[in-house]
Parts: structure tokens; C-alpha cells; sequence
């Protein structure tokens, strides 16, 4: 279960990471400069962020936040429902979220905001005068959901290979003893010939 949950932090961080390169920092510095949601860039990242999150149902929610004098603001958010206001305040320490800012980092277990639980990956945003982070969040039922489909996969593929083996043994040895037996005929077919050819030298 820890190499399962190893691989889905895994999946989640560099998700993120490719996630990131399609933001340009530049262009996010204009759109929290102005706070102006109504500029082209903001609504195309936008609808990218809820394009890509609604198109994969494992991911929640994506969202670009910034580190603005040591607070956390929102960029953009992917909810539909109830999302996070551009410039909004991010009020959770969550450590691994910081370190989204610098490098990738994903959460070593689960987190708790207003919006539910999760497991979430971060990777750092380049070009922008400000440090800018992607989150990509995955709810901590569906998280814990792979994690059991990854494990009855597991499981069914060890029962497979076991059947398999056995099977593949099954008949290796059934060749095998049909050769020695073939092999034990021969050679006591040869027998009575060598005594009758004894017995005849004897003569």
C-alpha cells in the first residue's frame, strides 16, 4: 500500500509539473496587477483549468495560486460551484503547498480546506515576477479509491501469474515424465536383448 500511495503522489506531482508549462508568469503578474477578470488571459486560463479538470474525472479541482509578501492568493480556481476569488486569500498552512511555490511537491497525506479533503500535487509556474504554483487536487475518496483498485489489480495479477505457473509447471513436468518414462521403456526393452545375447556367447 505504501508503493501504491507512492505512485499515485507520484502521478499527482508530475501531473502538476506538466500542468505548469502551459502558464506564463508574465501574464499571470498582469492578471493580479489589474485584478481584472475580464482580461483575455485571465478567462482563457480559465477555461483551461475547468476544460482539463472536468475532462478527468480523478482531479477535483485545478487551481494557480501566488505568494504575494508570504500570503497566498488565488489566481485562478476550476470550481464551478463555489470557487476562490482572484487575489482571495488562501488561509490553510499546508507545508507542501508552500513548497509548491520553489519546487515539486506533493502532500504527504491528507489535507483539509473548505472544499472537502484531498490529496494534492504542486509544481512552481516560471516568467512571472511573482512565485507562482498549479495545484492539481484529487479527493481524498477517490484517492483512497485507487489506492484499492490499484491493490485487487495487484492481487488479481499475482493469482494470474500463480495459475499461470502452475499450469506452465503442470505440464512442464508431465513432458518431463513422459520423457524419462519413454526413456525407462527403451532401456528395458534393451535388457532382455543384451541377456539373450549373453546367453547365446555362453553357447
Amino acid at each position: 500500500m505504501d508503493q501504491l500511495t507512492t505512485s499515485l503522489q507520484s502521478r499527482l506531482k508530475y501531473s502538476a509539473a506538466l500542468l505548469a508549462q502551459s502558464f506564463d508568469g508574465g501574464k499571470l503578474d498582469d492578471i493580479v496587477r489589474s485584478h481584472n477578470k475580464n482580461s483575455p488571459d485571465y478567462q482563457f486560463y480559465l477555461k483551461e483549468v475547468r476544460d482539463l479538470a472536468e475532462a478527468n474525472d480523478d482531479i477535483a479541482f485545478i487551481y494557480v495560486m501566488q505568494l504575494d509578501n508570504q500570503a497566498t492568493r488565488f489566481v485562478l480556481d476550476s470550481d464551478r460551484e463555489e470557487p476562490a476569488e482572484l487575489g482571495e486569500v488562501y488561509n490553510e498552512h499546508i507545508e507542501e503547498l508552500n513548497k509548491g511555490f520553489s519546487r515539486l511537491s506533493v502532500d504527504q497525506e491528507i489535507t483539509s480546506d473548505r472544499w472537502g479533503n484531498f490529496m494534492s500535487g504542486y509544481a512552481p509556474i516560471c516568467g512571472g515576477q511573482s512565485p507562482y504554483l498549479v495545484g492539481i487536487d484529487m479527493r481524498a475518496d477517490t484517492f483512497a479509491q485507487k489506492l484499492v483498485e490499484l491493490r485487487n489489480k495487484g492481487i488479481a495479477s499475482l493469482v494470474l501469474s500463480i495459475i499461470f505457473a502452475y499450469a506452465f509447471a503442470h505440464v512442464l513436468s508431465r513432458n518431463m515424465l513422459s520423457r524419462i518414462d519413454n526413456l525407462h521403456s527403451r532401456c528395458a526393452d534393451l535388457a532382455p536383448l543384451k541377456e539373450d545375447s549373453v546367453k547365446n556367447t555362453g553357447g
